[in-house]
């Protein structure tokens, strides 16, 4: 059951941001991929998720870096 956790963080985290909630699913983020091991394309769900919050908050520096993360680790699974 373990490596499930972080998917469970993640999908709080995307239930919040639907919610406008976006200061509390980043917290919630940051507490959950501390669980993602060895599995890129979850870490990456991750990041693009929080691109999103940061970006409806209207934080683009942090957005970009965070989307970026996310295309470098989808690259490197291919």
């Amino acid at each position: 059951l373990f490596p499930t956790q972080a998917a469970f963080y993640l999908a709080y985290a995307r239930a919040l941001n639907k919610e406008k909630q976006f200061n509390k699913a980043i917290k919630i983020l940051q507490n959950g991929i501390d669980f993602v091991i060895e599995n890129k394309l979850l870490e990456a769900d991750f990041y693009e998720t929080f691109a999103n919050s940061y970006n409806r908050l209207g934080n683009a520096a942090a957005a970009n870096k965070n989307k970026n993360k996310a295309i470098a680790l989808r690259k490197k699974n291919k």
